[in-house]
C-alpha cells in the first residue's frame, strides 16, 4: 500500500516537472527573434484538432469493429441453437444427423471466413483513413513550420542589419564626439 502512494506521489511530481520544463521552453520561444507567438499558438491549436478529429475516427473504427463482432457472436448463437434444434429432431437416422453436423460445420467455416475478411476490410480502411490524416495533416505542418521558420529567419536577418546599422552609427557618433572633443582641447 505504501508503495502504491510512492509512486502516486512520484508520478505527480513528474507531471509537475515536465508542466515546468514545458513552461520554460514555452516561455524561451517568446524570447526568440522573430517567432510570432500567435501563429504558435494557432498551429498548436490545430495540433489538438487534429488530435480530436484522430481520436474520433478511431473511435468510430473500434465501434465498428466491436459491433461486427457483437453481429458475429448473435449469428453464431442462433446458429448453434439452430443446429441443436435440427439435431433433436432428426431423429436416430445417423445419416441425418451427419449430413446436419456437415453442413452445419459448412455454414461455419463460410460464416468464420466471411467475419475474417469483414474484420480485415474494416480495420485496413481505418488503418488507411487515419494514415491520409496523418499523412496529409503533417504535410500542413511541416509546410507552415517552414513558412514560419522562413519568416523567423527574415525577421532575424532584419533585426542584425539594423542592430549593425544602429552600431555603425553610435561608432560613428562616439568618432564624431571624440573628433569634437580633441578638436576642443587643442
Amino acid at each position: 500500500m505504501a508503495t502504491q502512494q510512492g509512486s502516486k506521489s512520484s508520478g505527480s511530481n513528474e507531471n509537475a516537472n515536465f508542466g515546468s520544463f514545458a513552461s520554460d521552453a514555452f516561455k524561451q520561444f517568446q524570447n526568440m527573434p522573430g517567432v510570432d507567438m500567435n501563429q504558435l499558438m494557432d498551429q498548436y491549436k490545430k495540433n489538438m484538432e487534429v488530435f480530436s478529429e484522430i481520436q474520433h475516427e478511431t473511435m468510430e473504427s473500434a465501434k465498428k469493429v466491436s459491433q461486427i463482432q457483437s453481429e458475429y457472436a448473435r449469428q453464431a448463437m442462433e446458429d448453434y441453437s439452430s443446429y441443436m434444434r435440427n439435431l433433436m429432431t432428426s431423429g436416430n437416422n445417423m445419416k441425418d444427423k451427419v449430413d446436419i453436423q456437415t453442413a452445419a460445420l459448412q455454414q461455419g467455416i463460410e460464416k468464420s471466413m466471411n467475419y475474417g475478411k469483414q474484420m480485415t476490410e474494416t480495420i485496413s480502411k481505418s488503418s488507411e483513413k487515419l494514415t491520409k490524416m496523418y499523412q496529409q495533416k503533417y504535410s500542413e505542418f511541416a509546410k507552415k513550420a517552414e513558412c514560419m521558420a522562413k519568416d523567423a529567419h527574415g525577421k532575424a536577418q532584419s533585426m542584425a542589419k539594423e542592430a549593425q546599422s544602429t552600431a555603425q552609427n553610435m561608432a560613428k557618433e562616439a568618432q564624431s564626439k571624440a573628433a569634437d572633443m580633441m578638436s576642443k582641447k587643442s
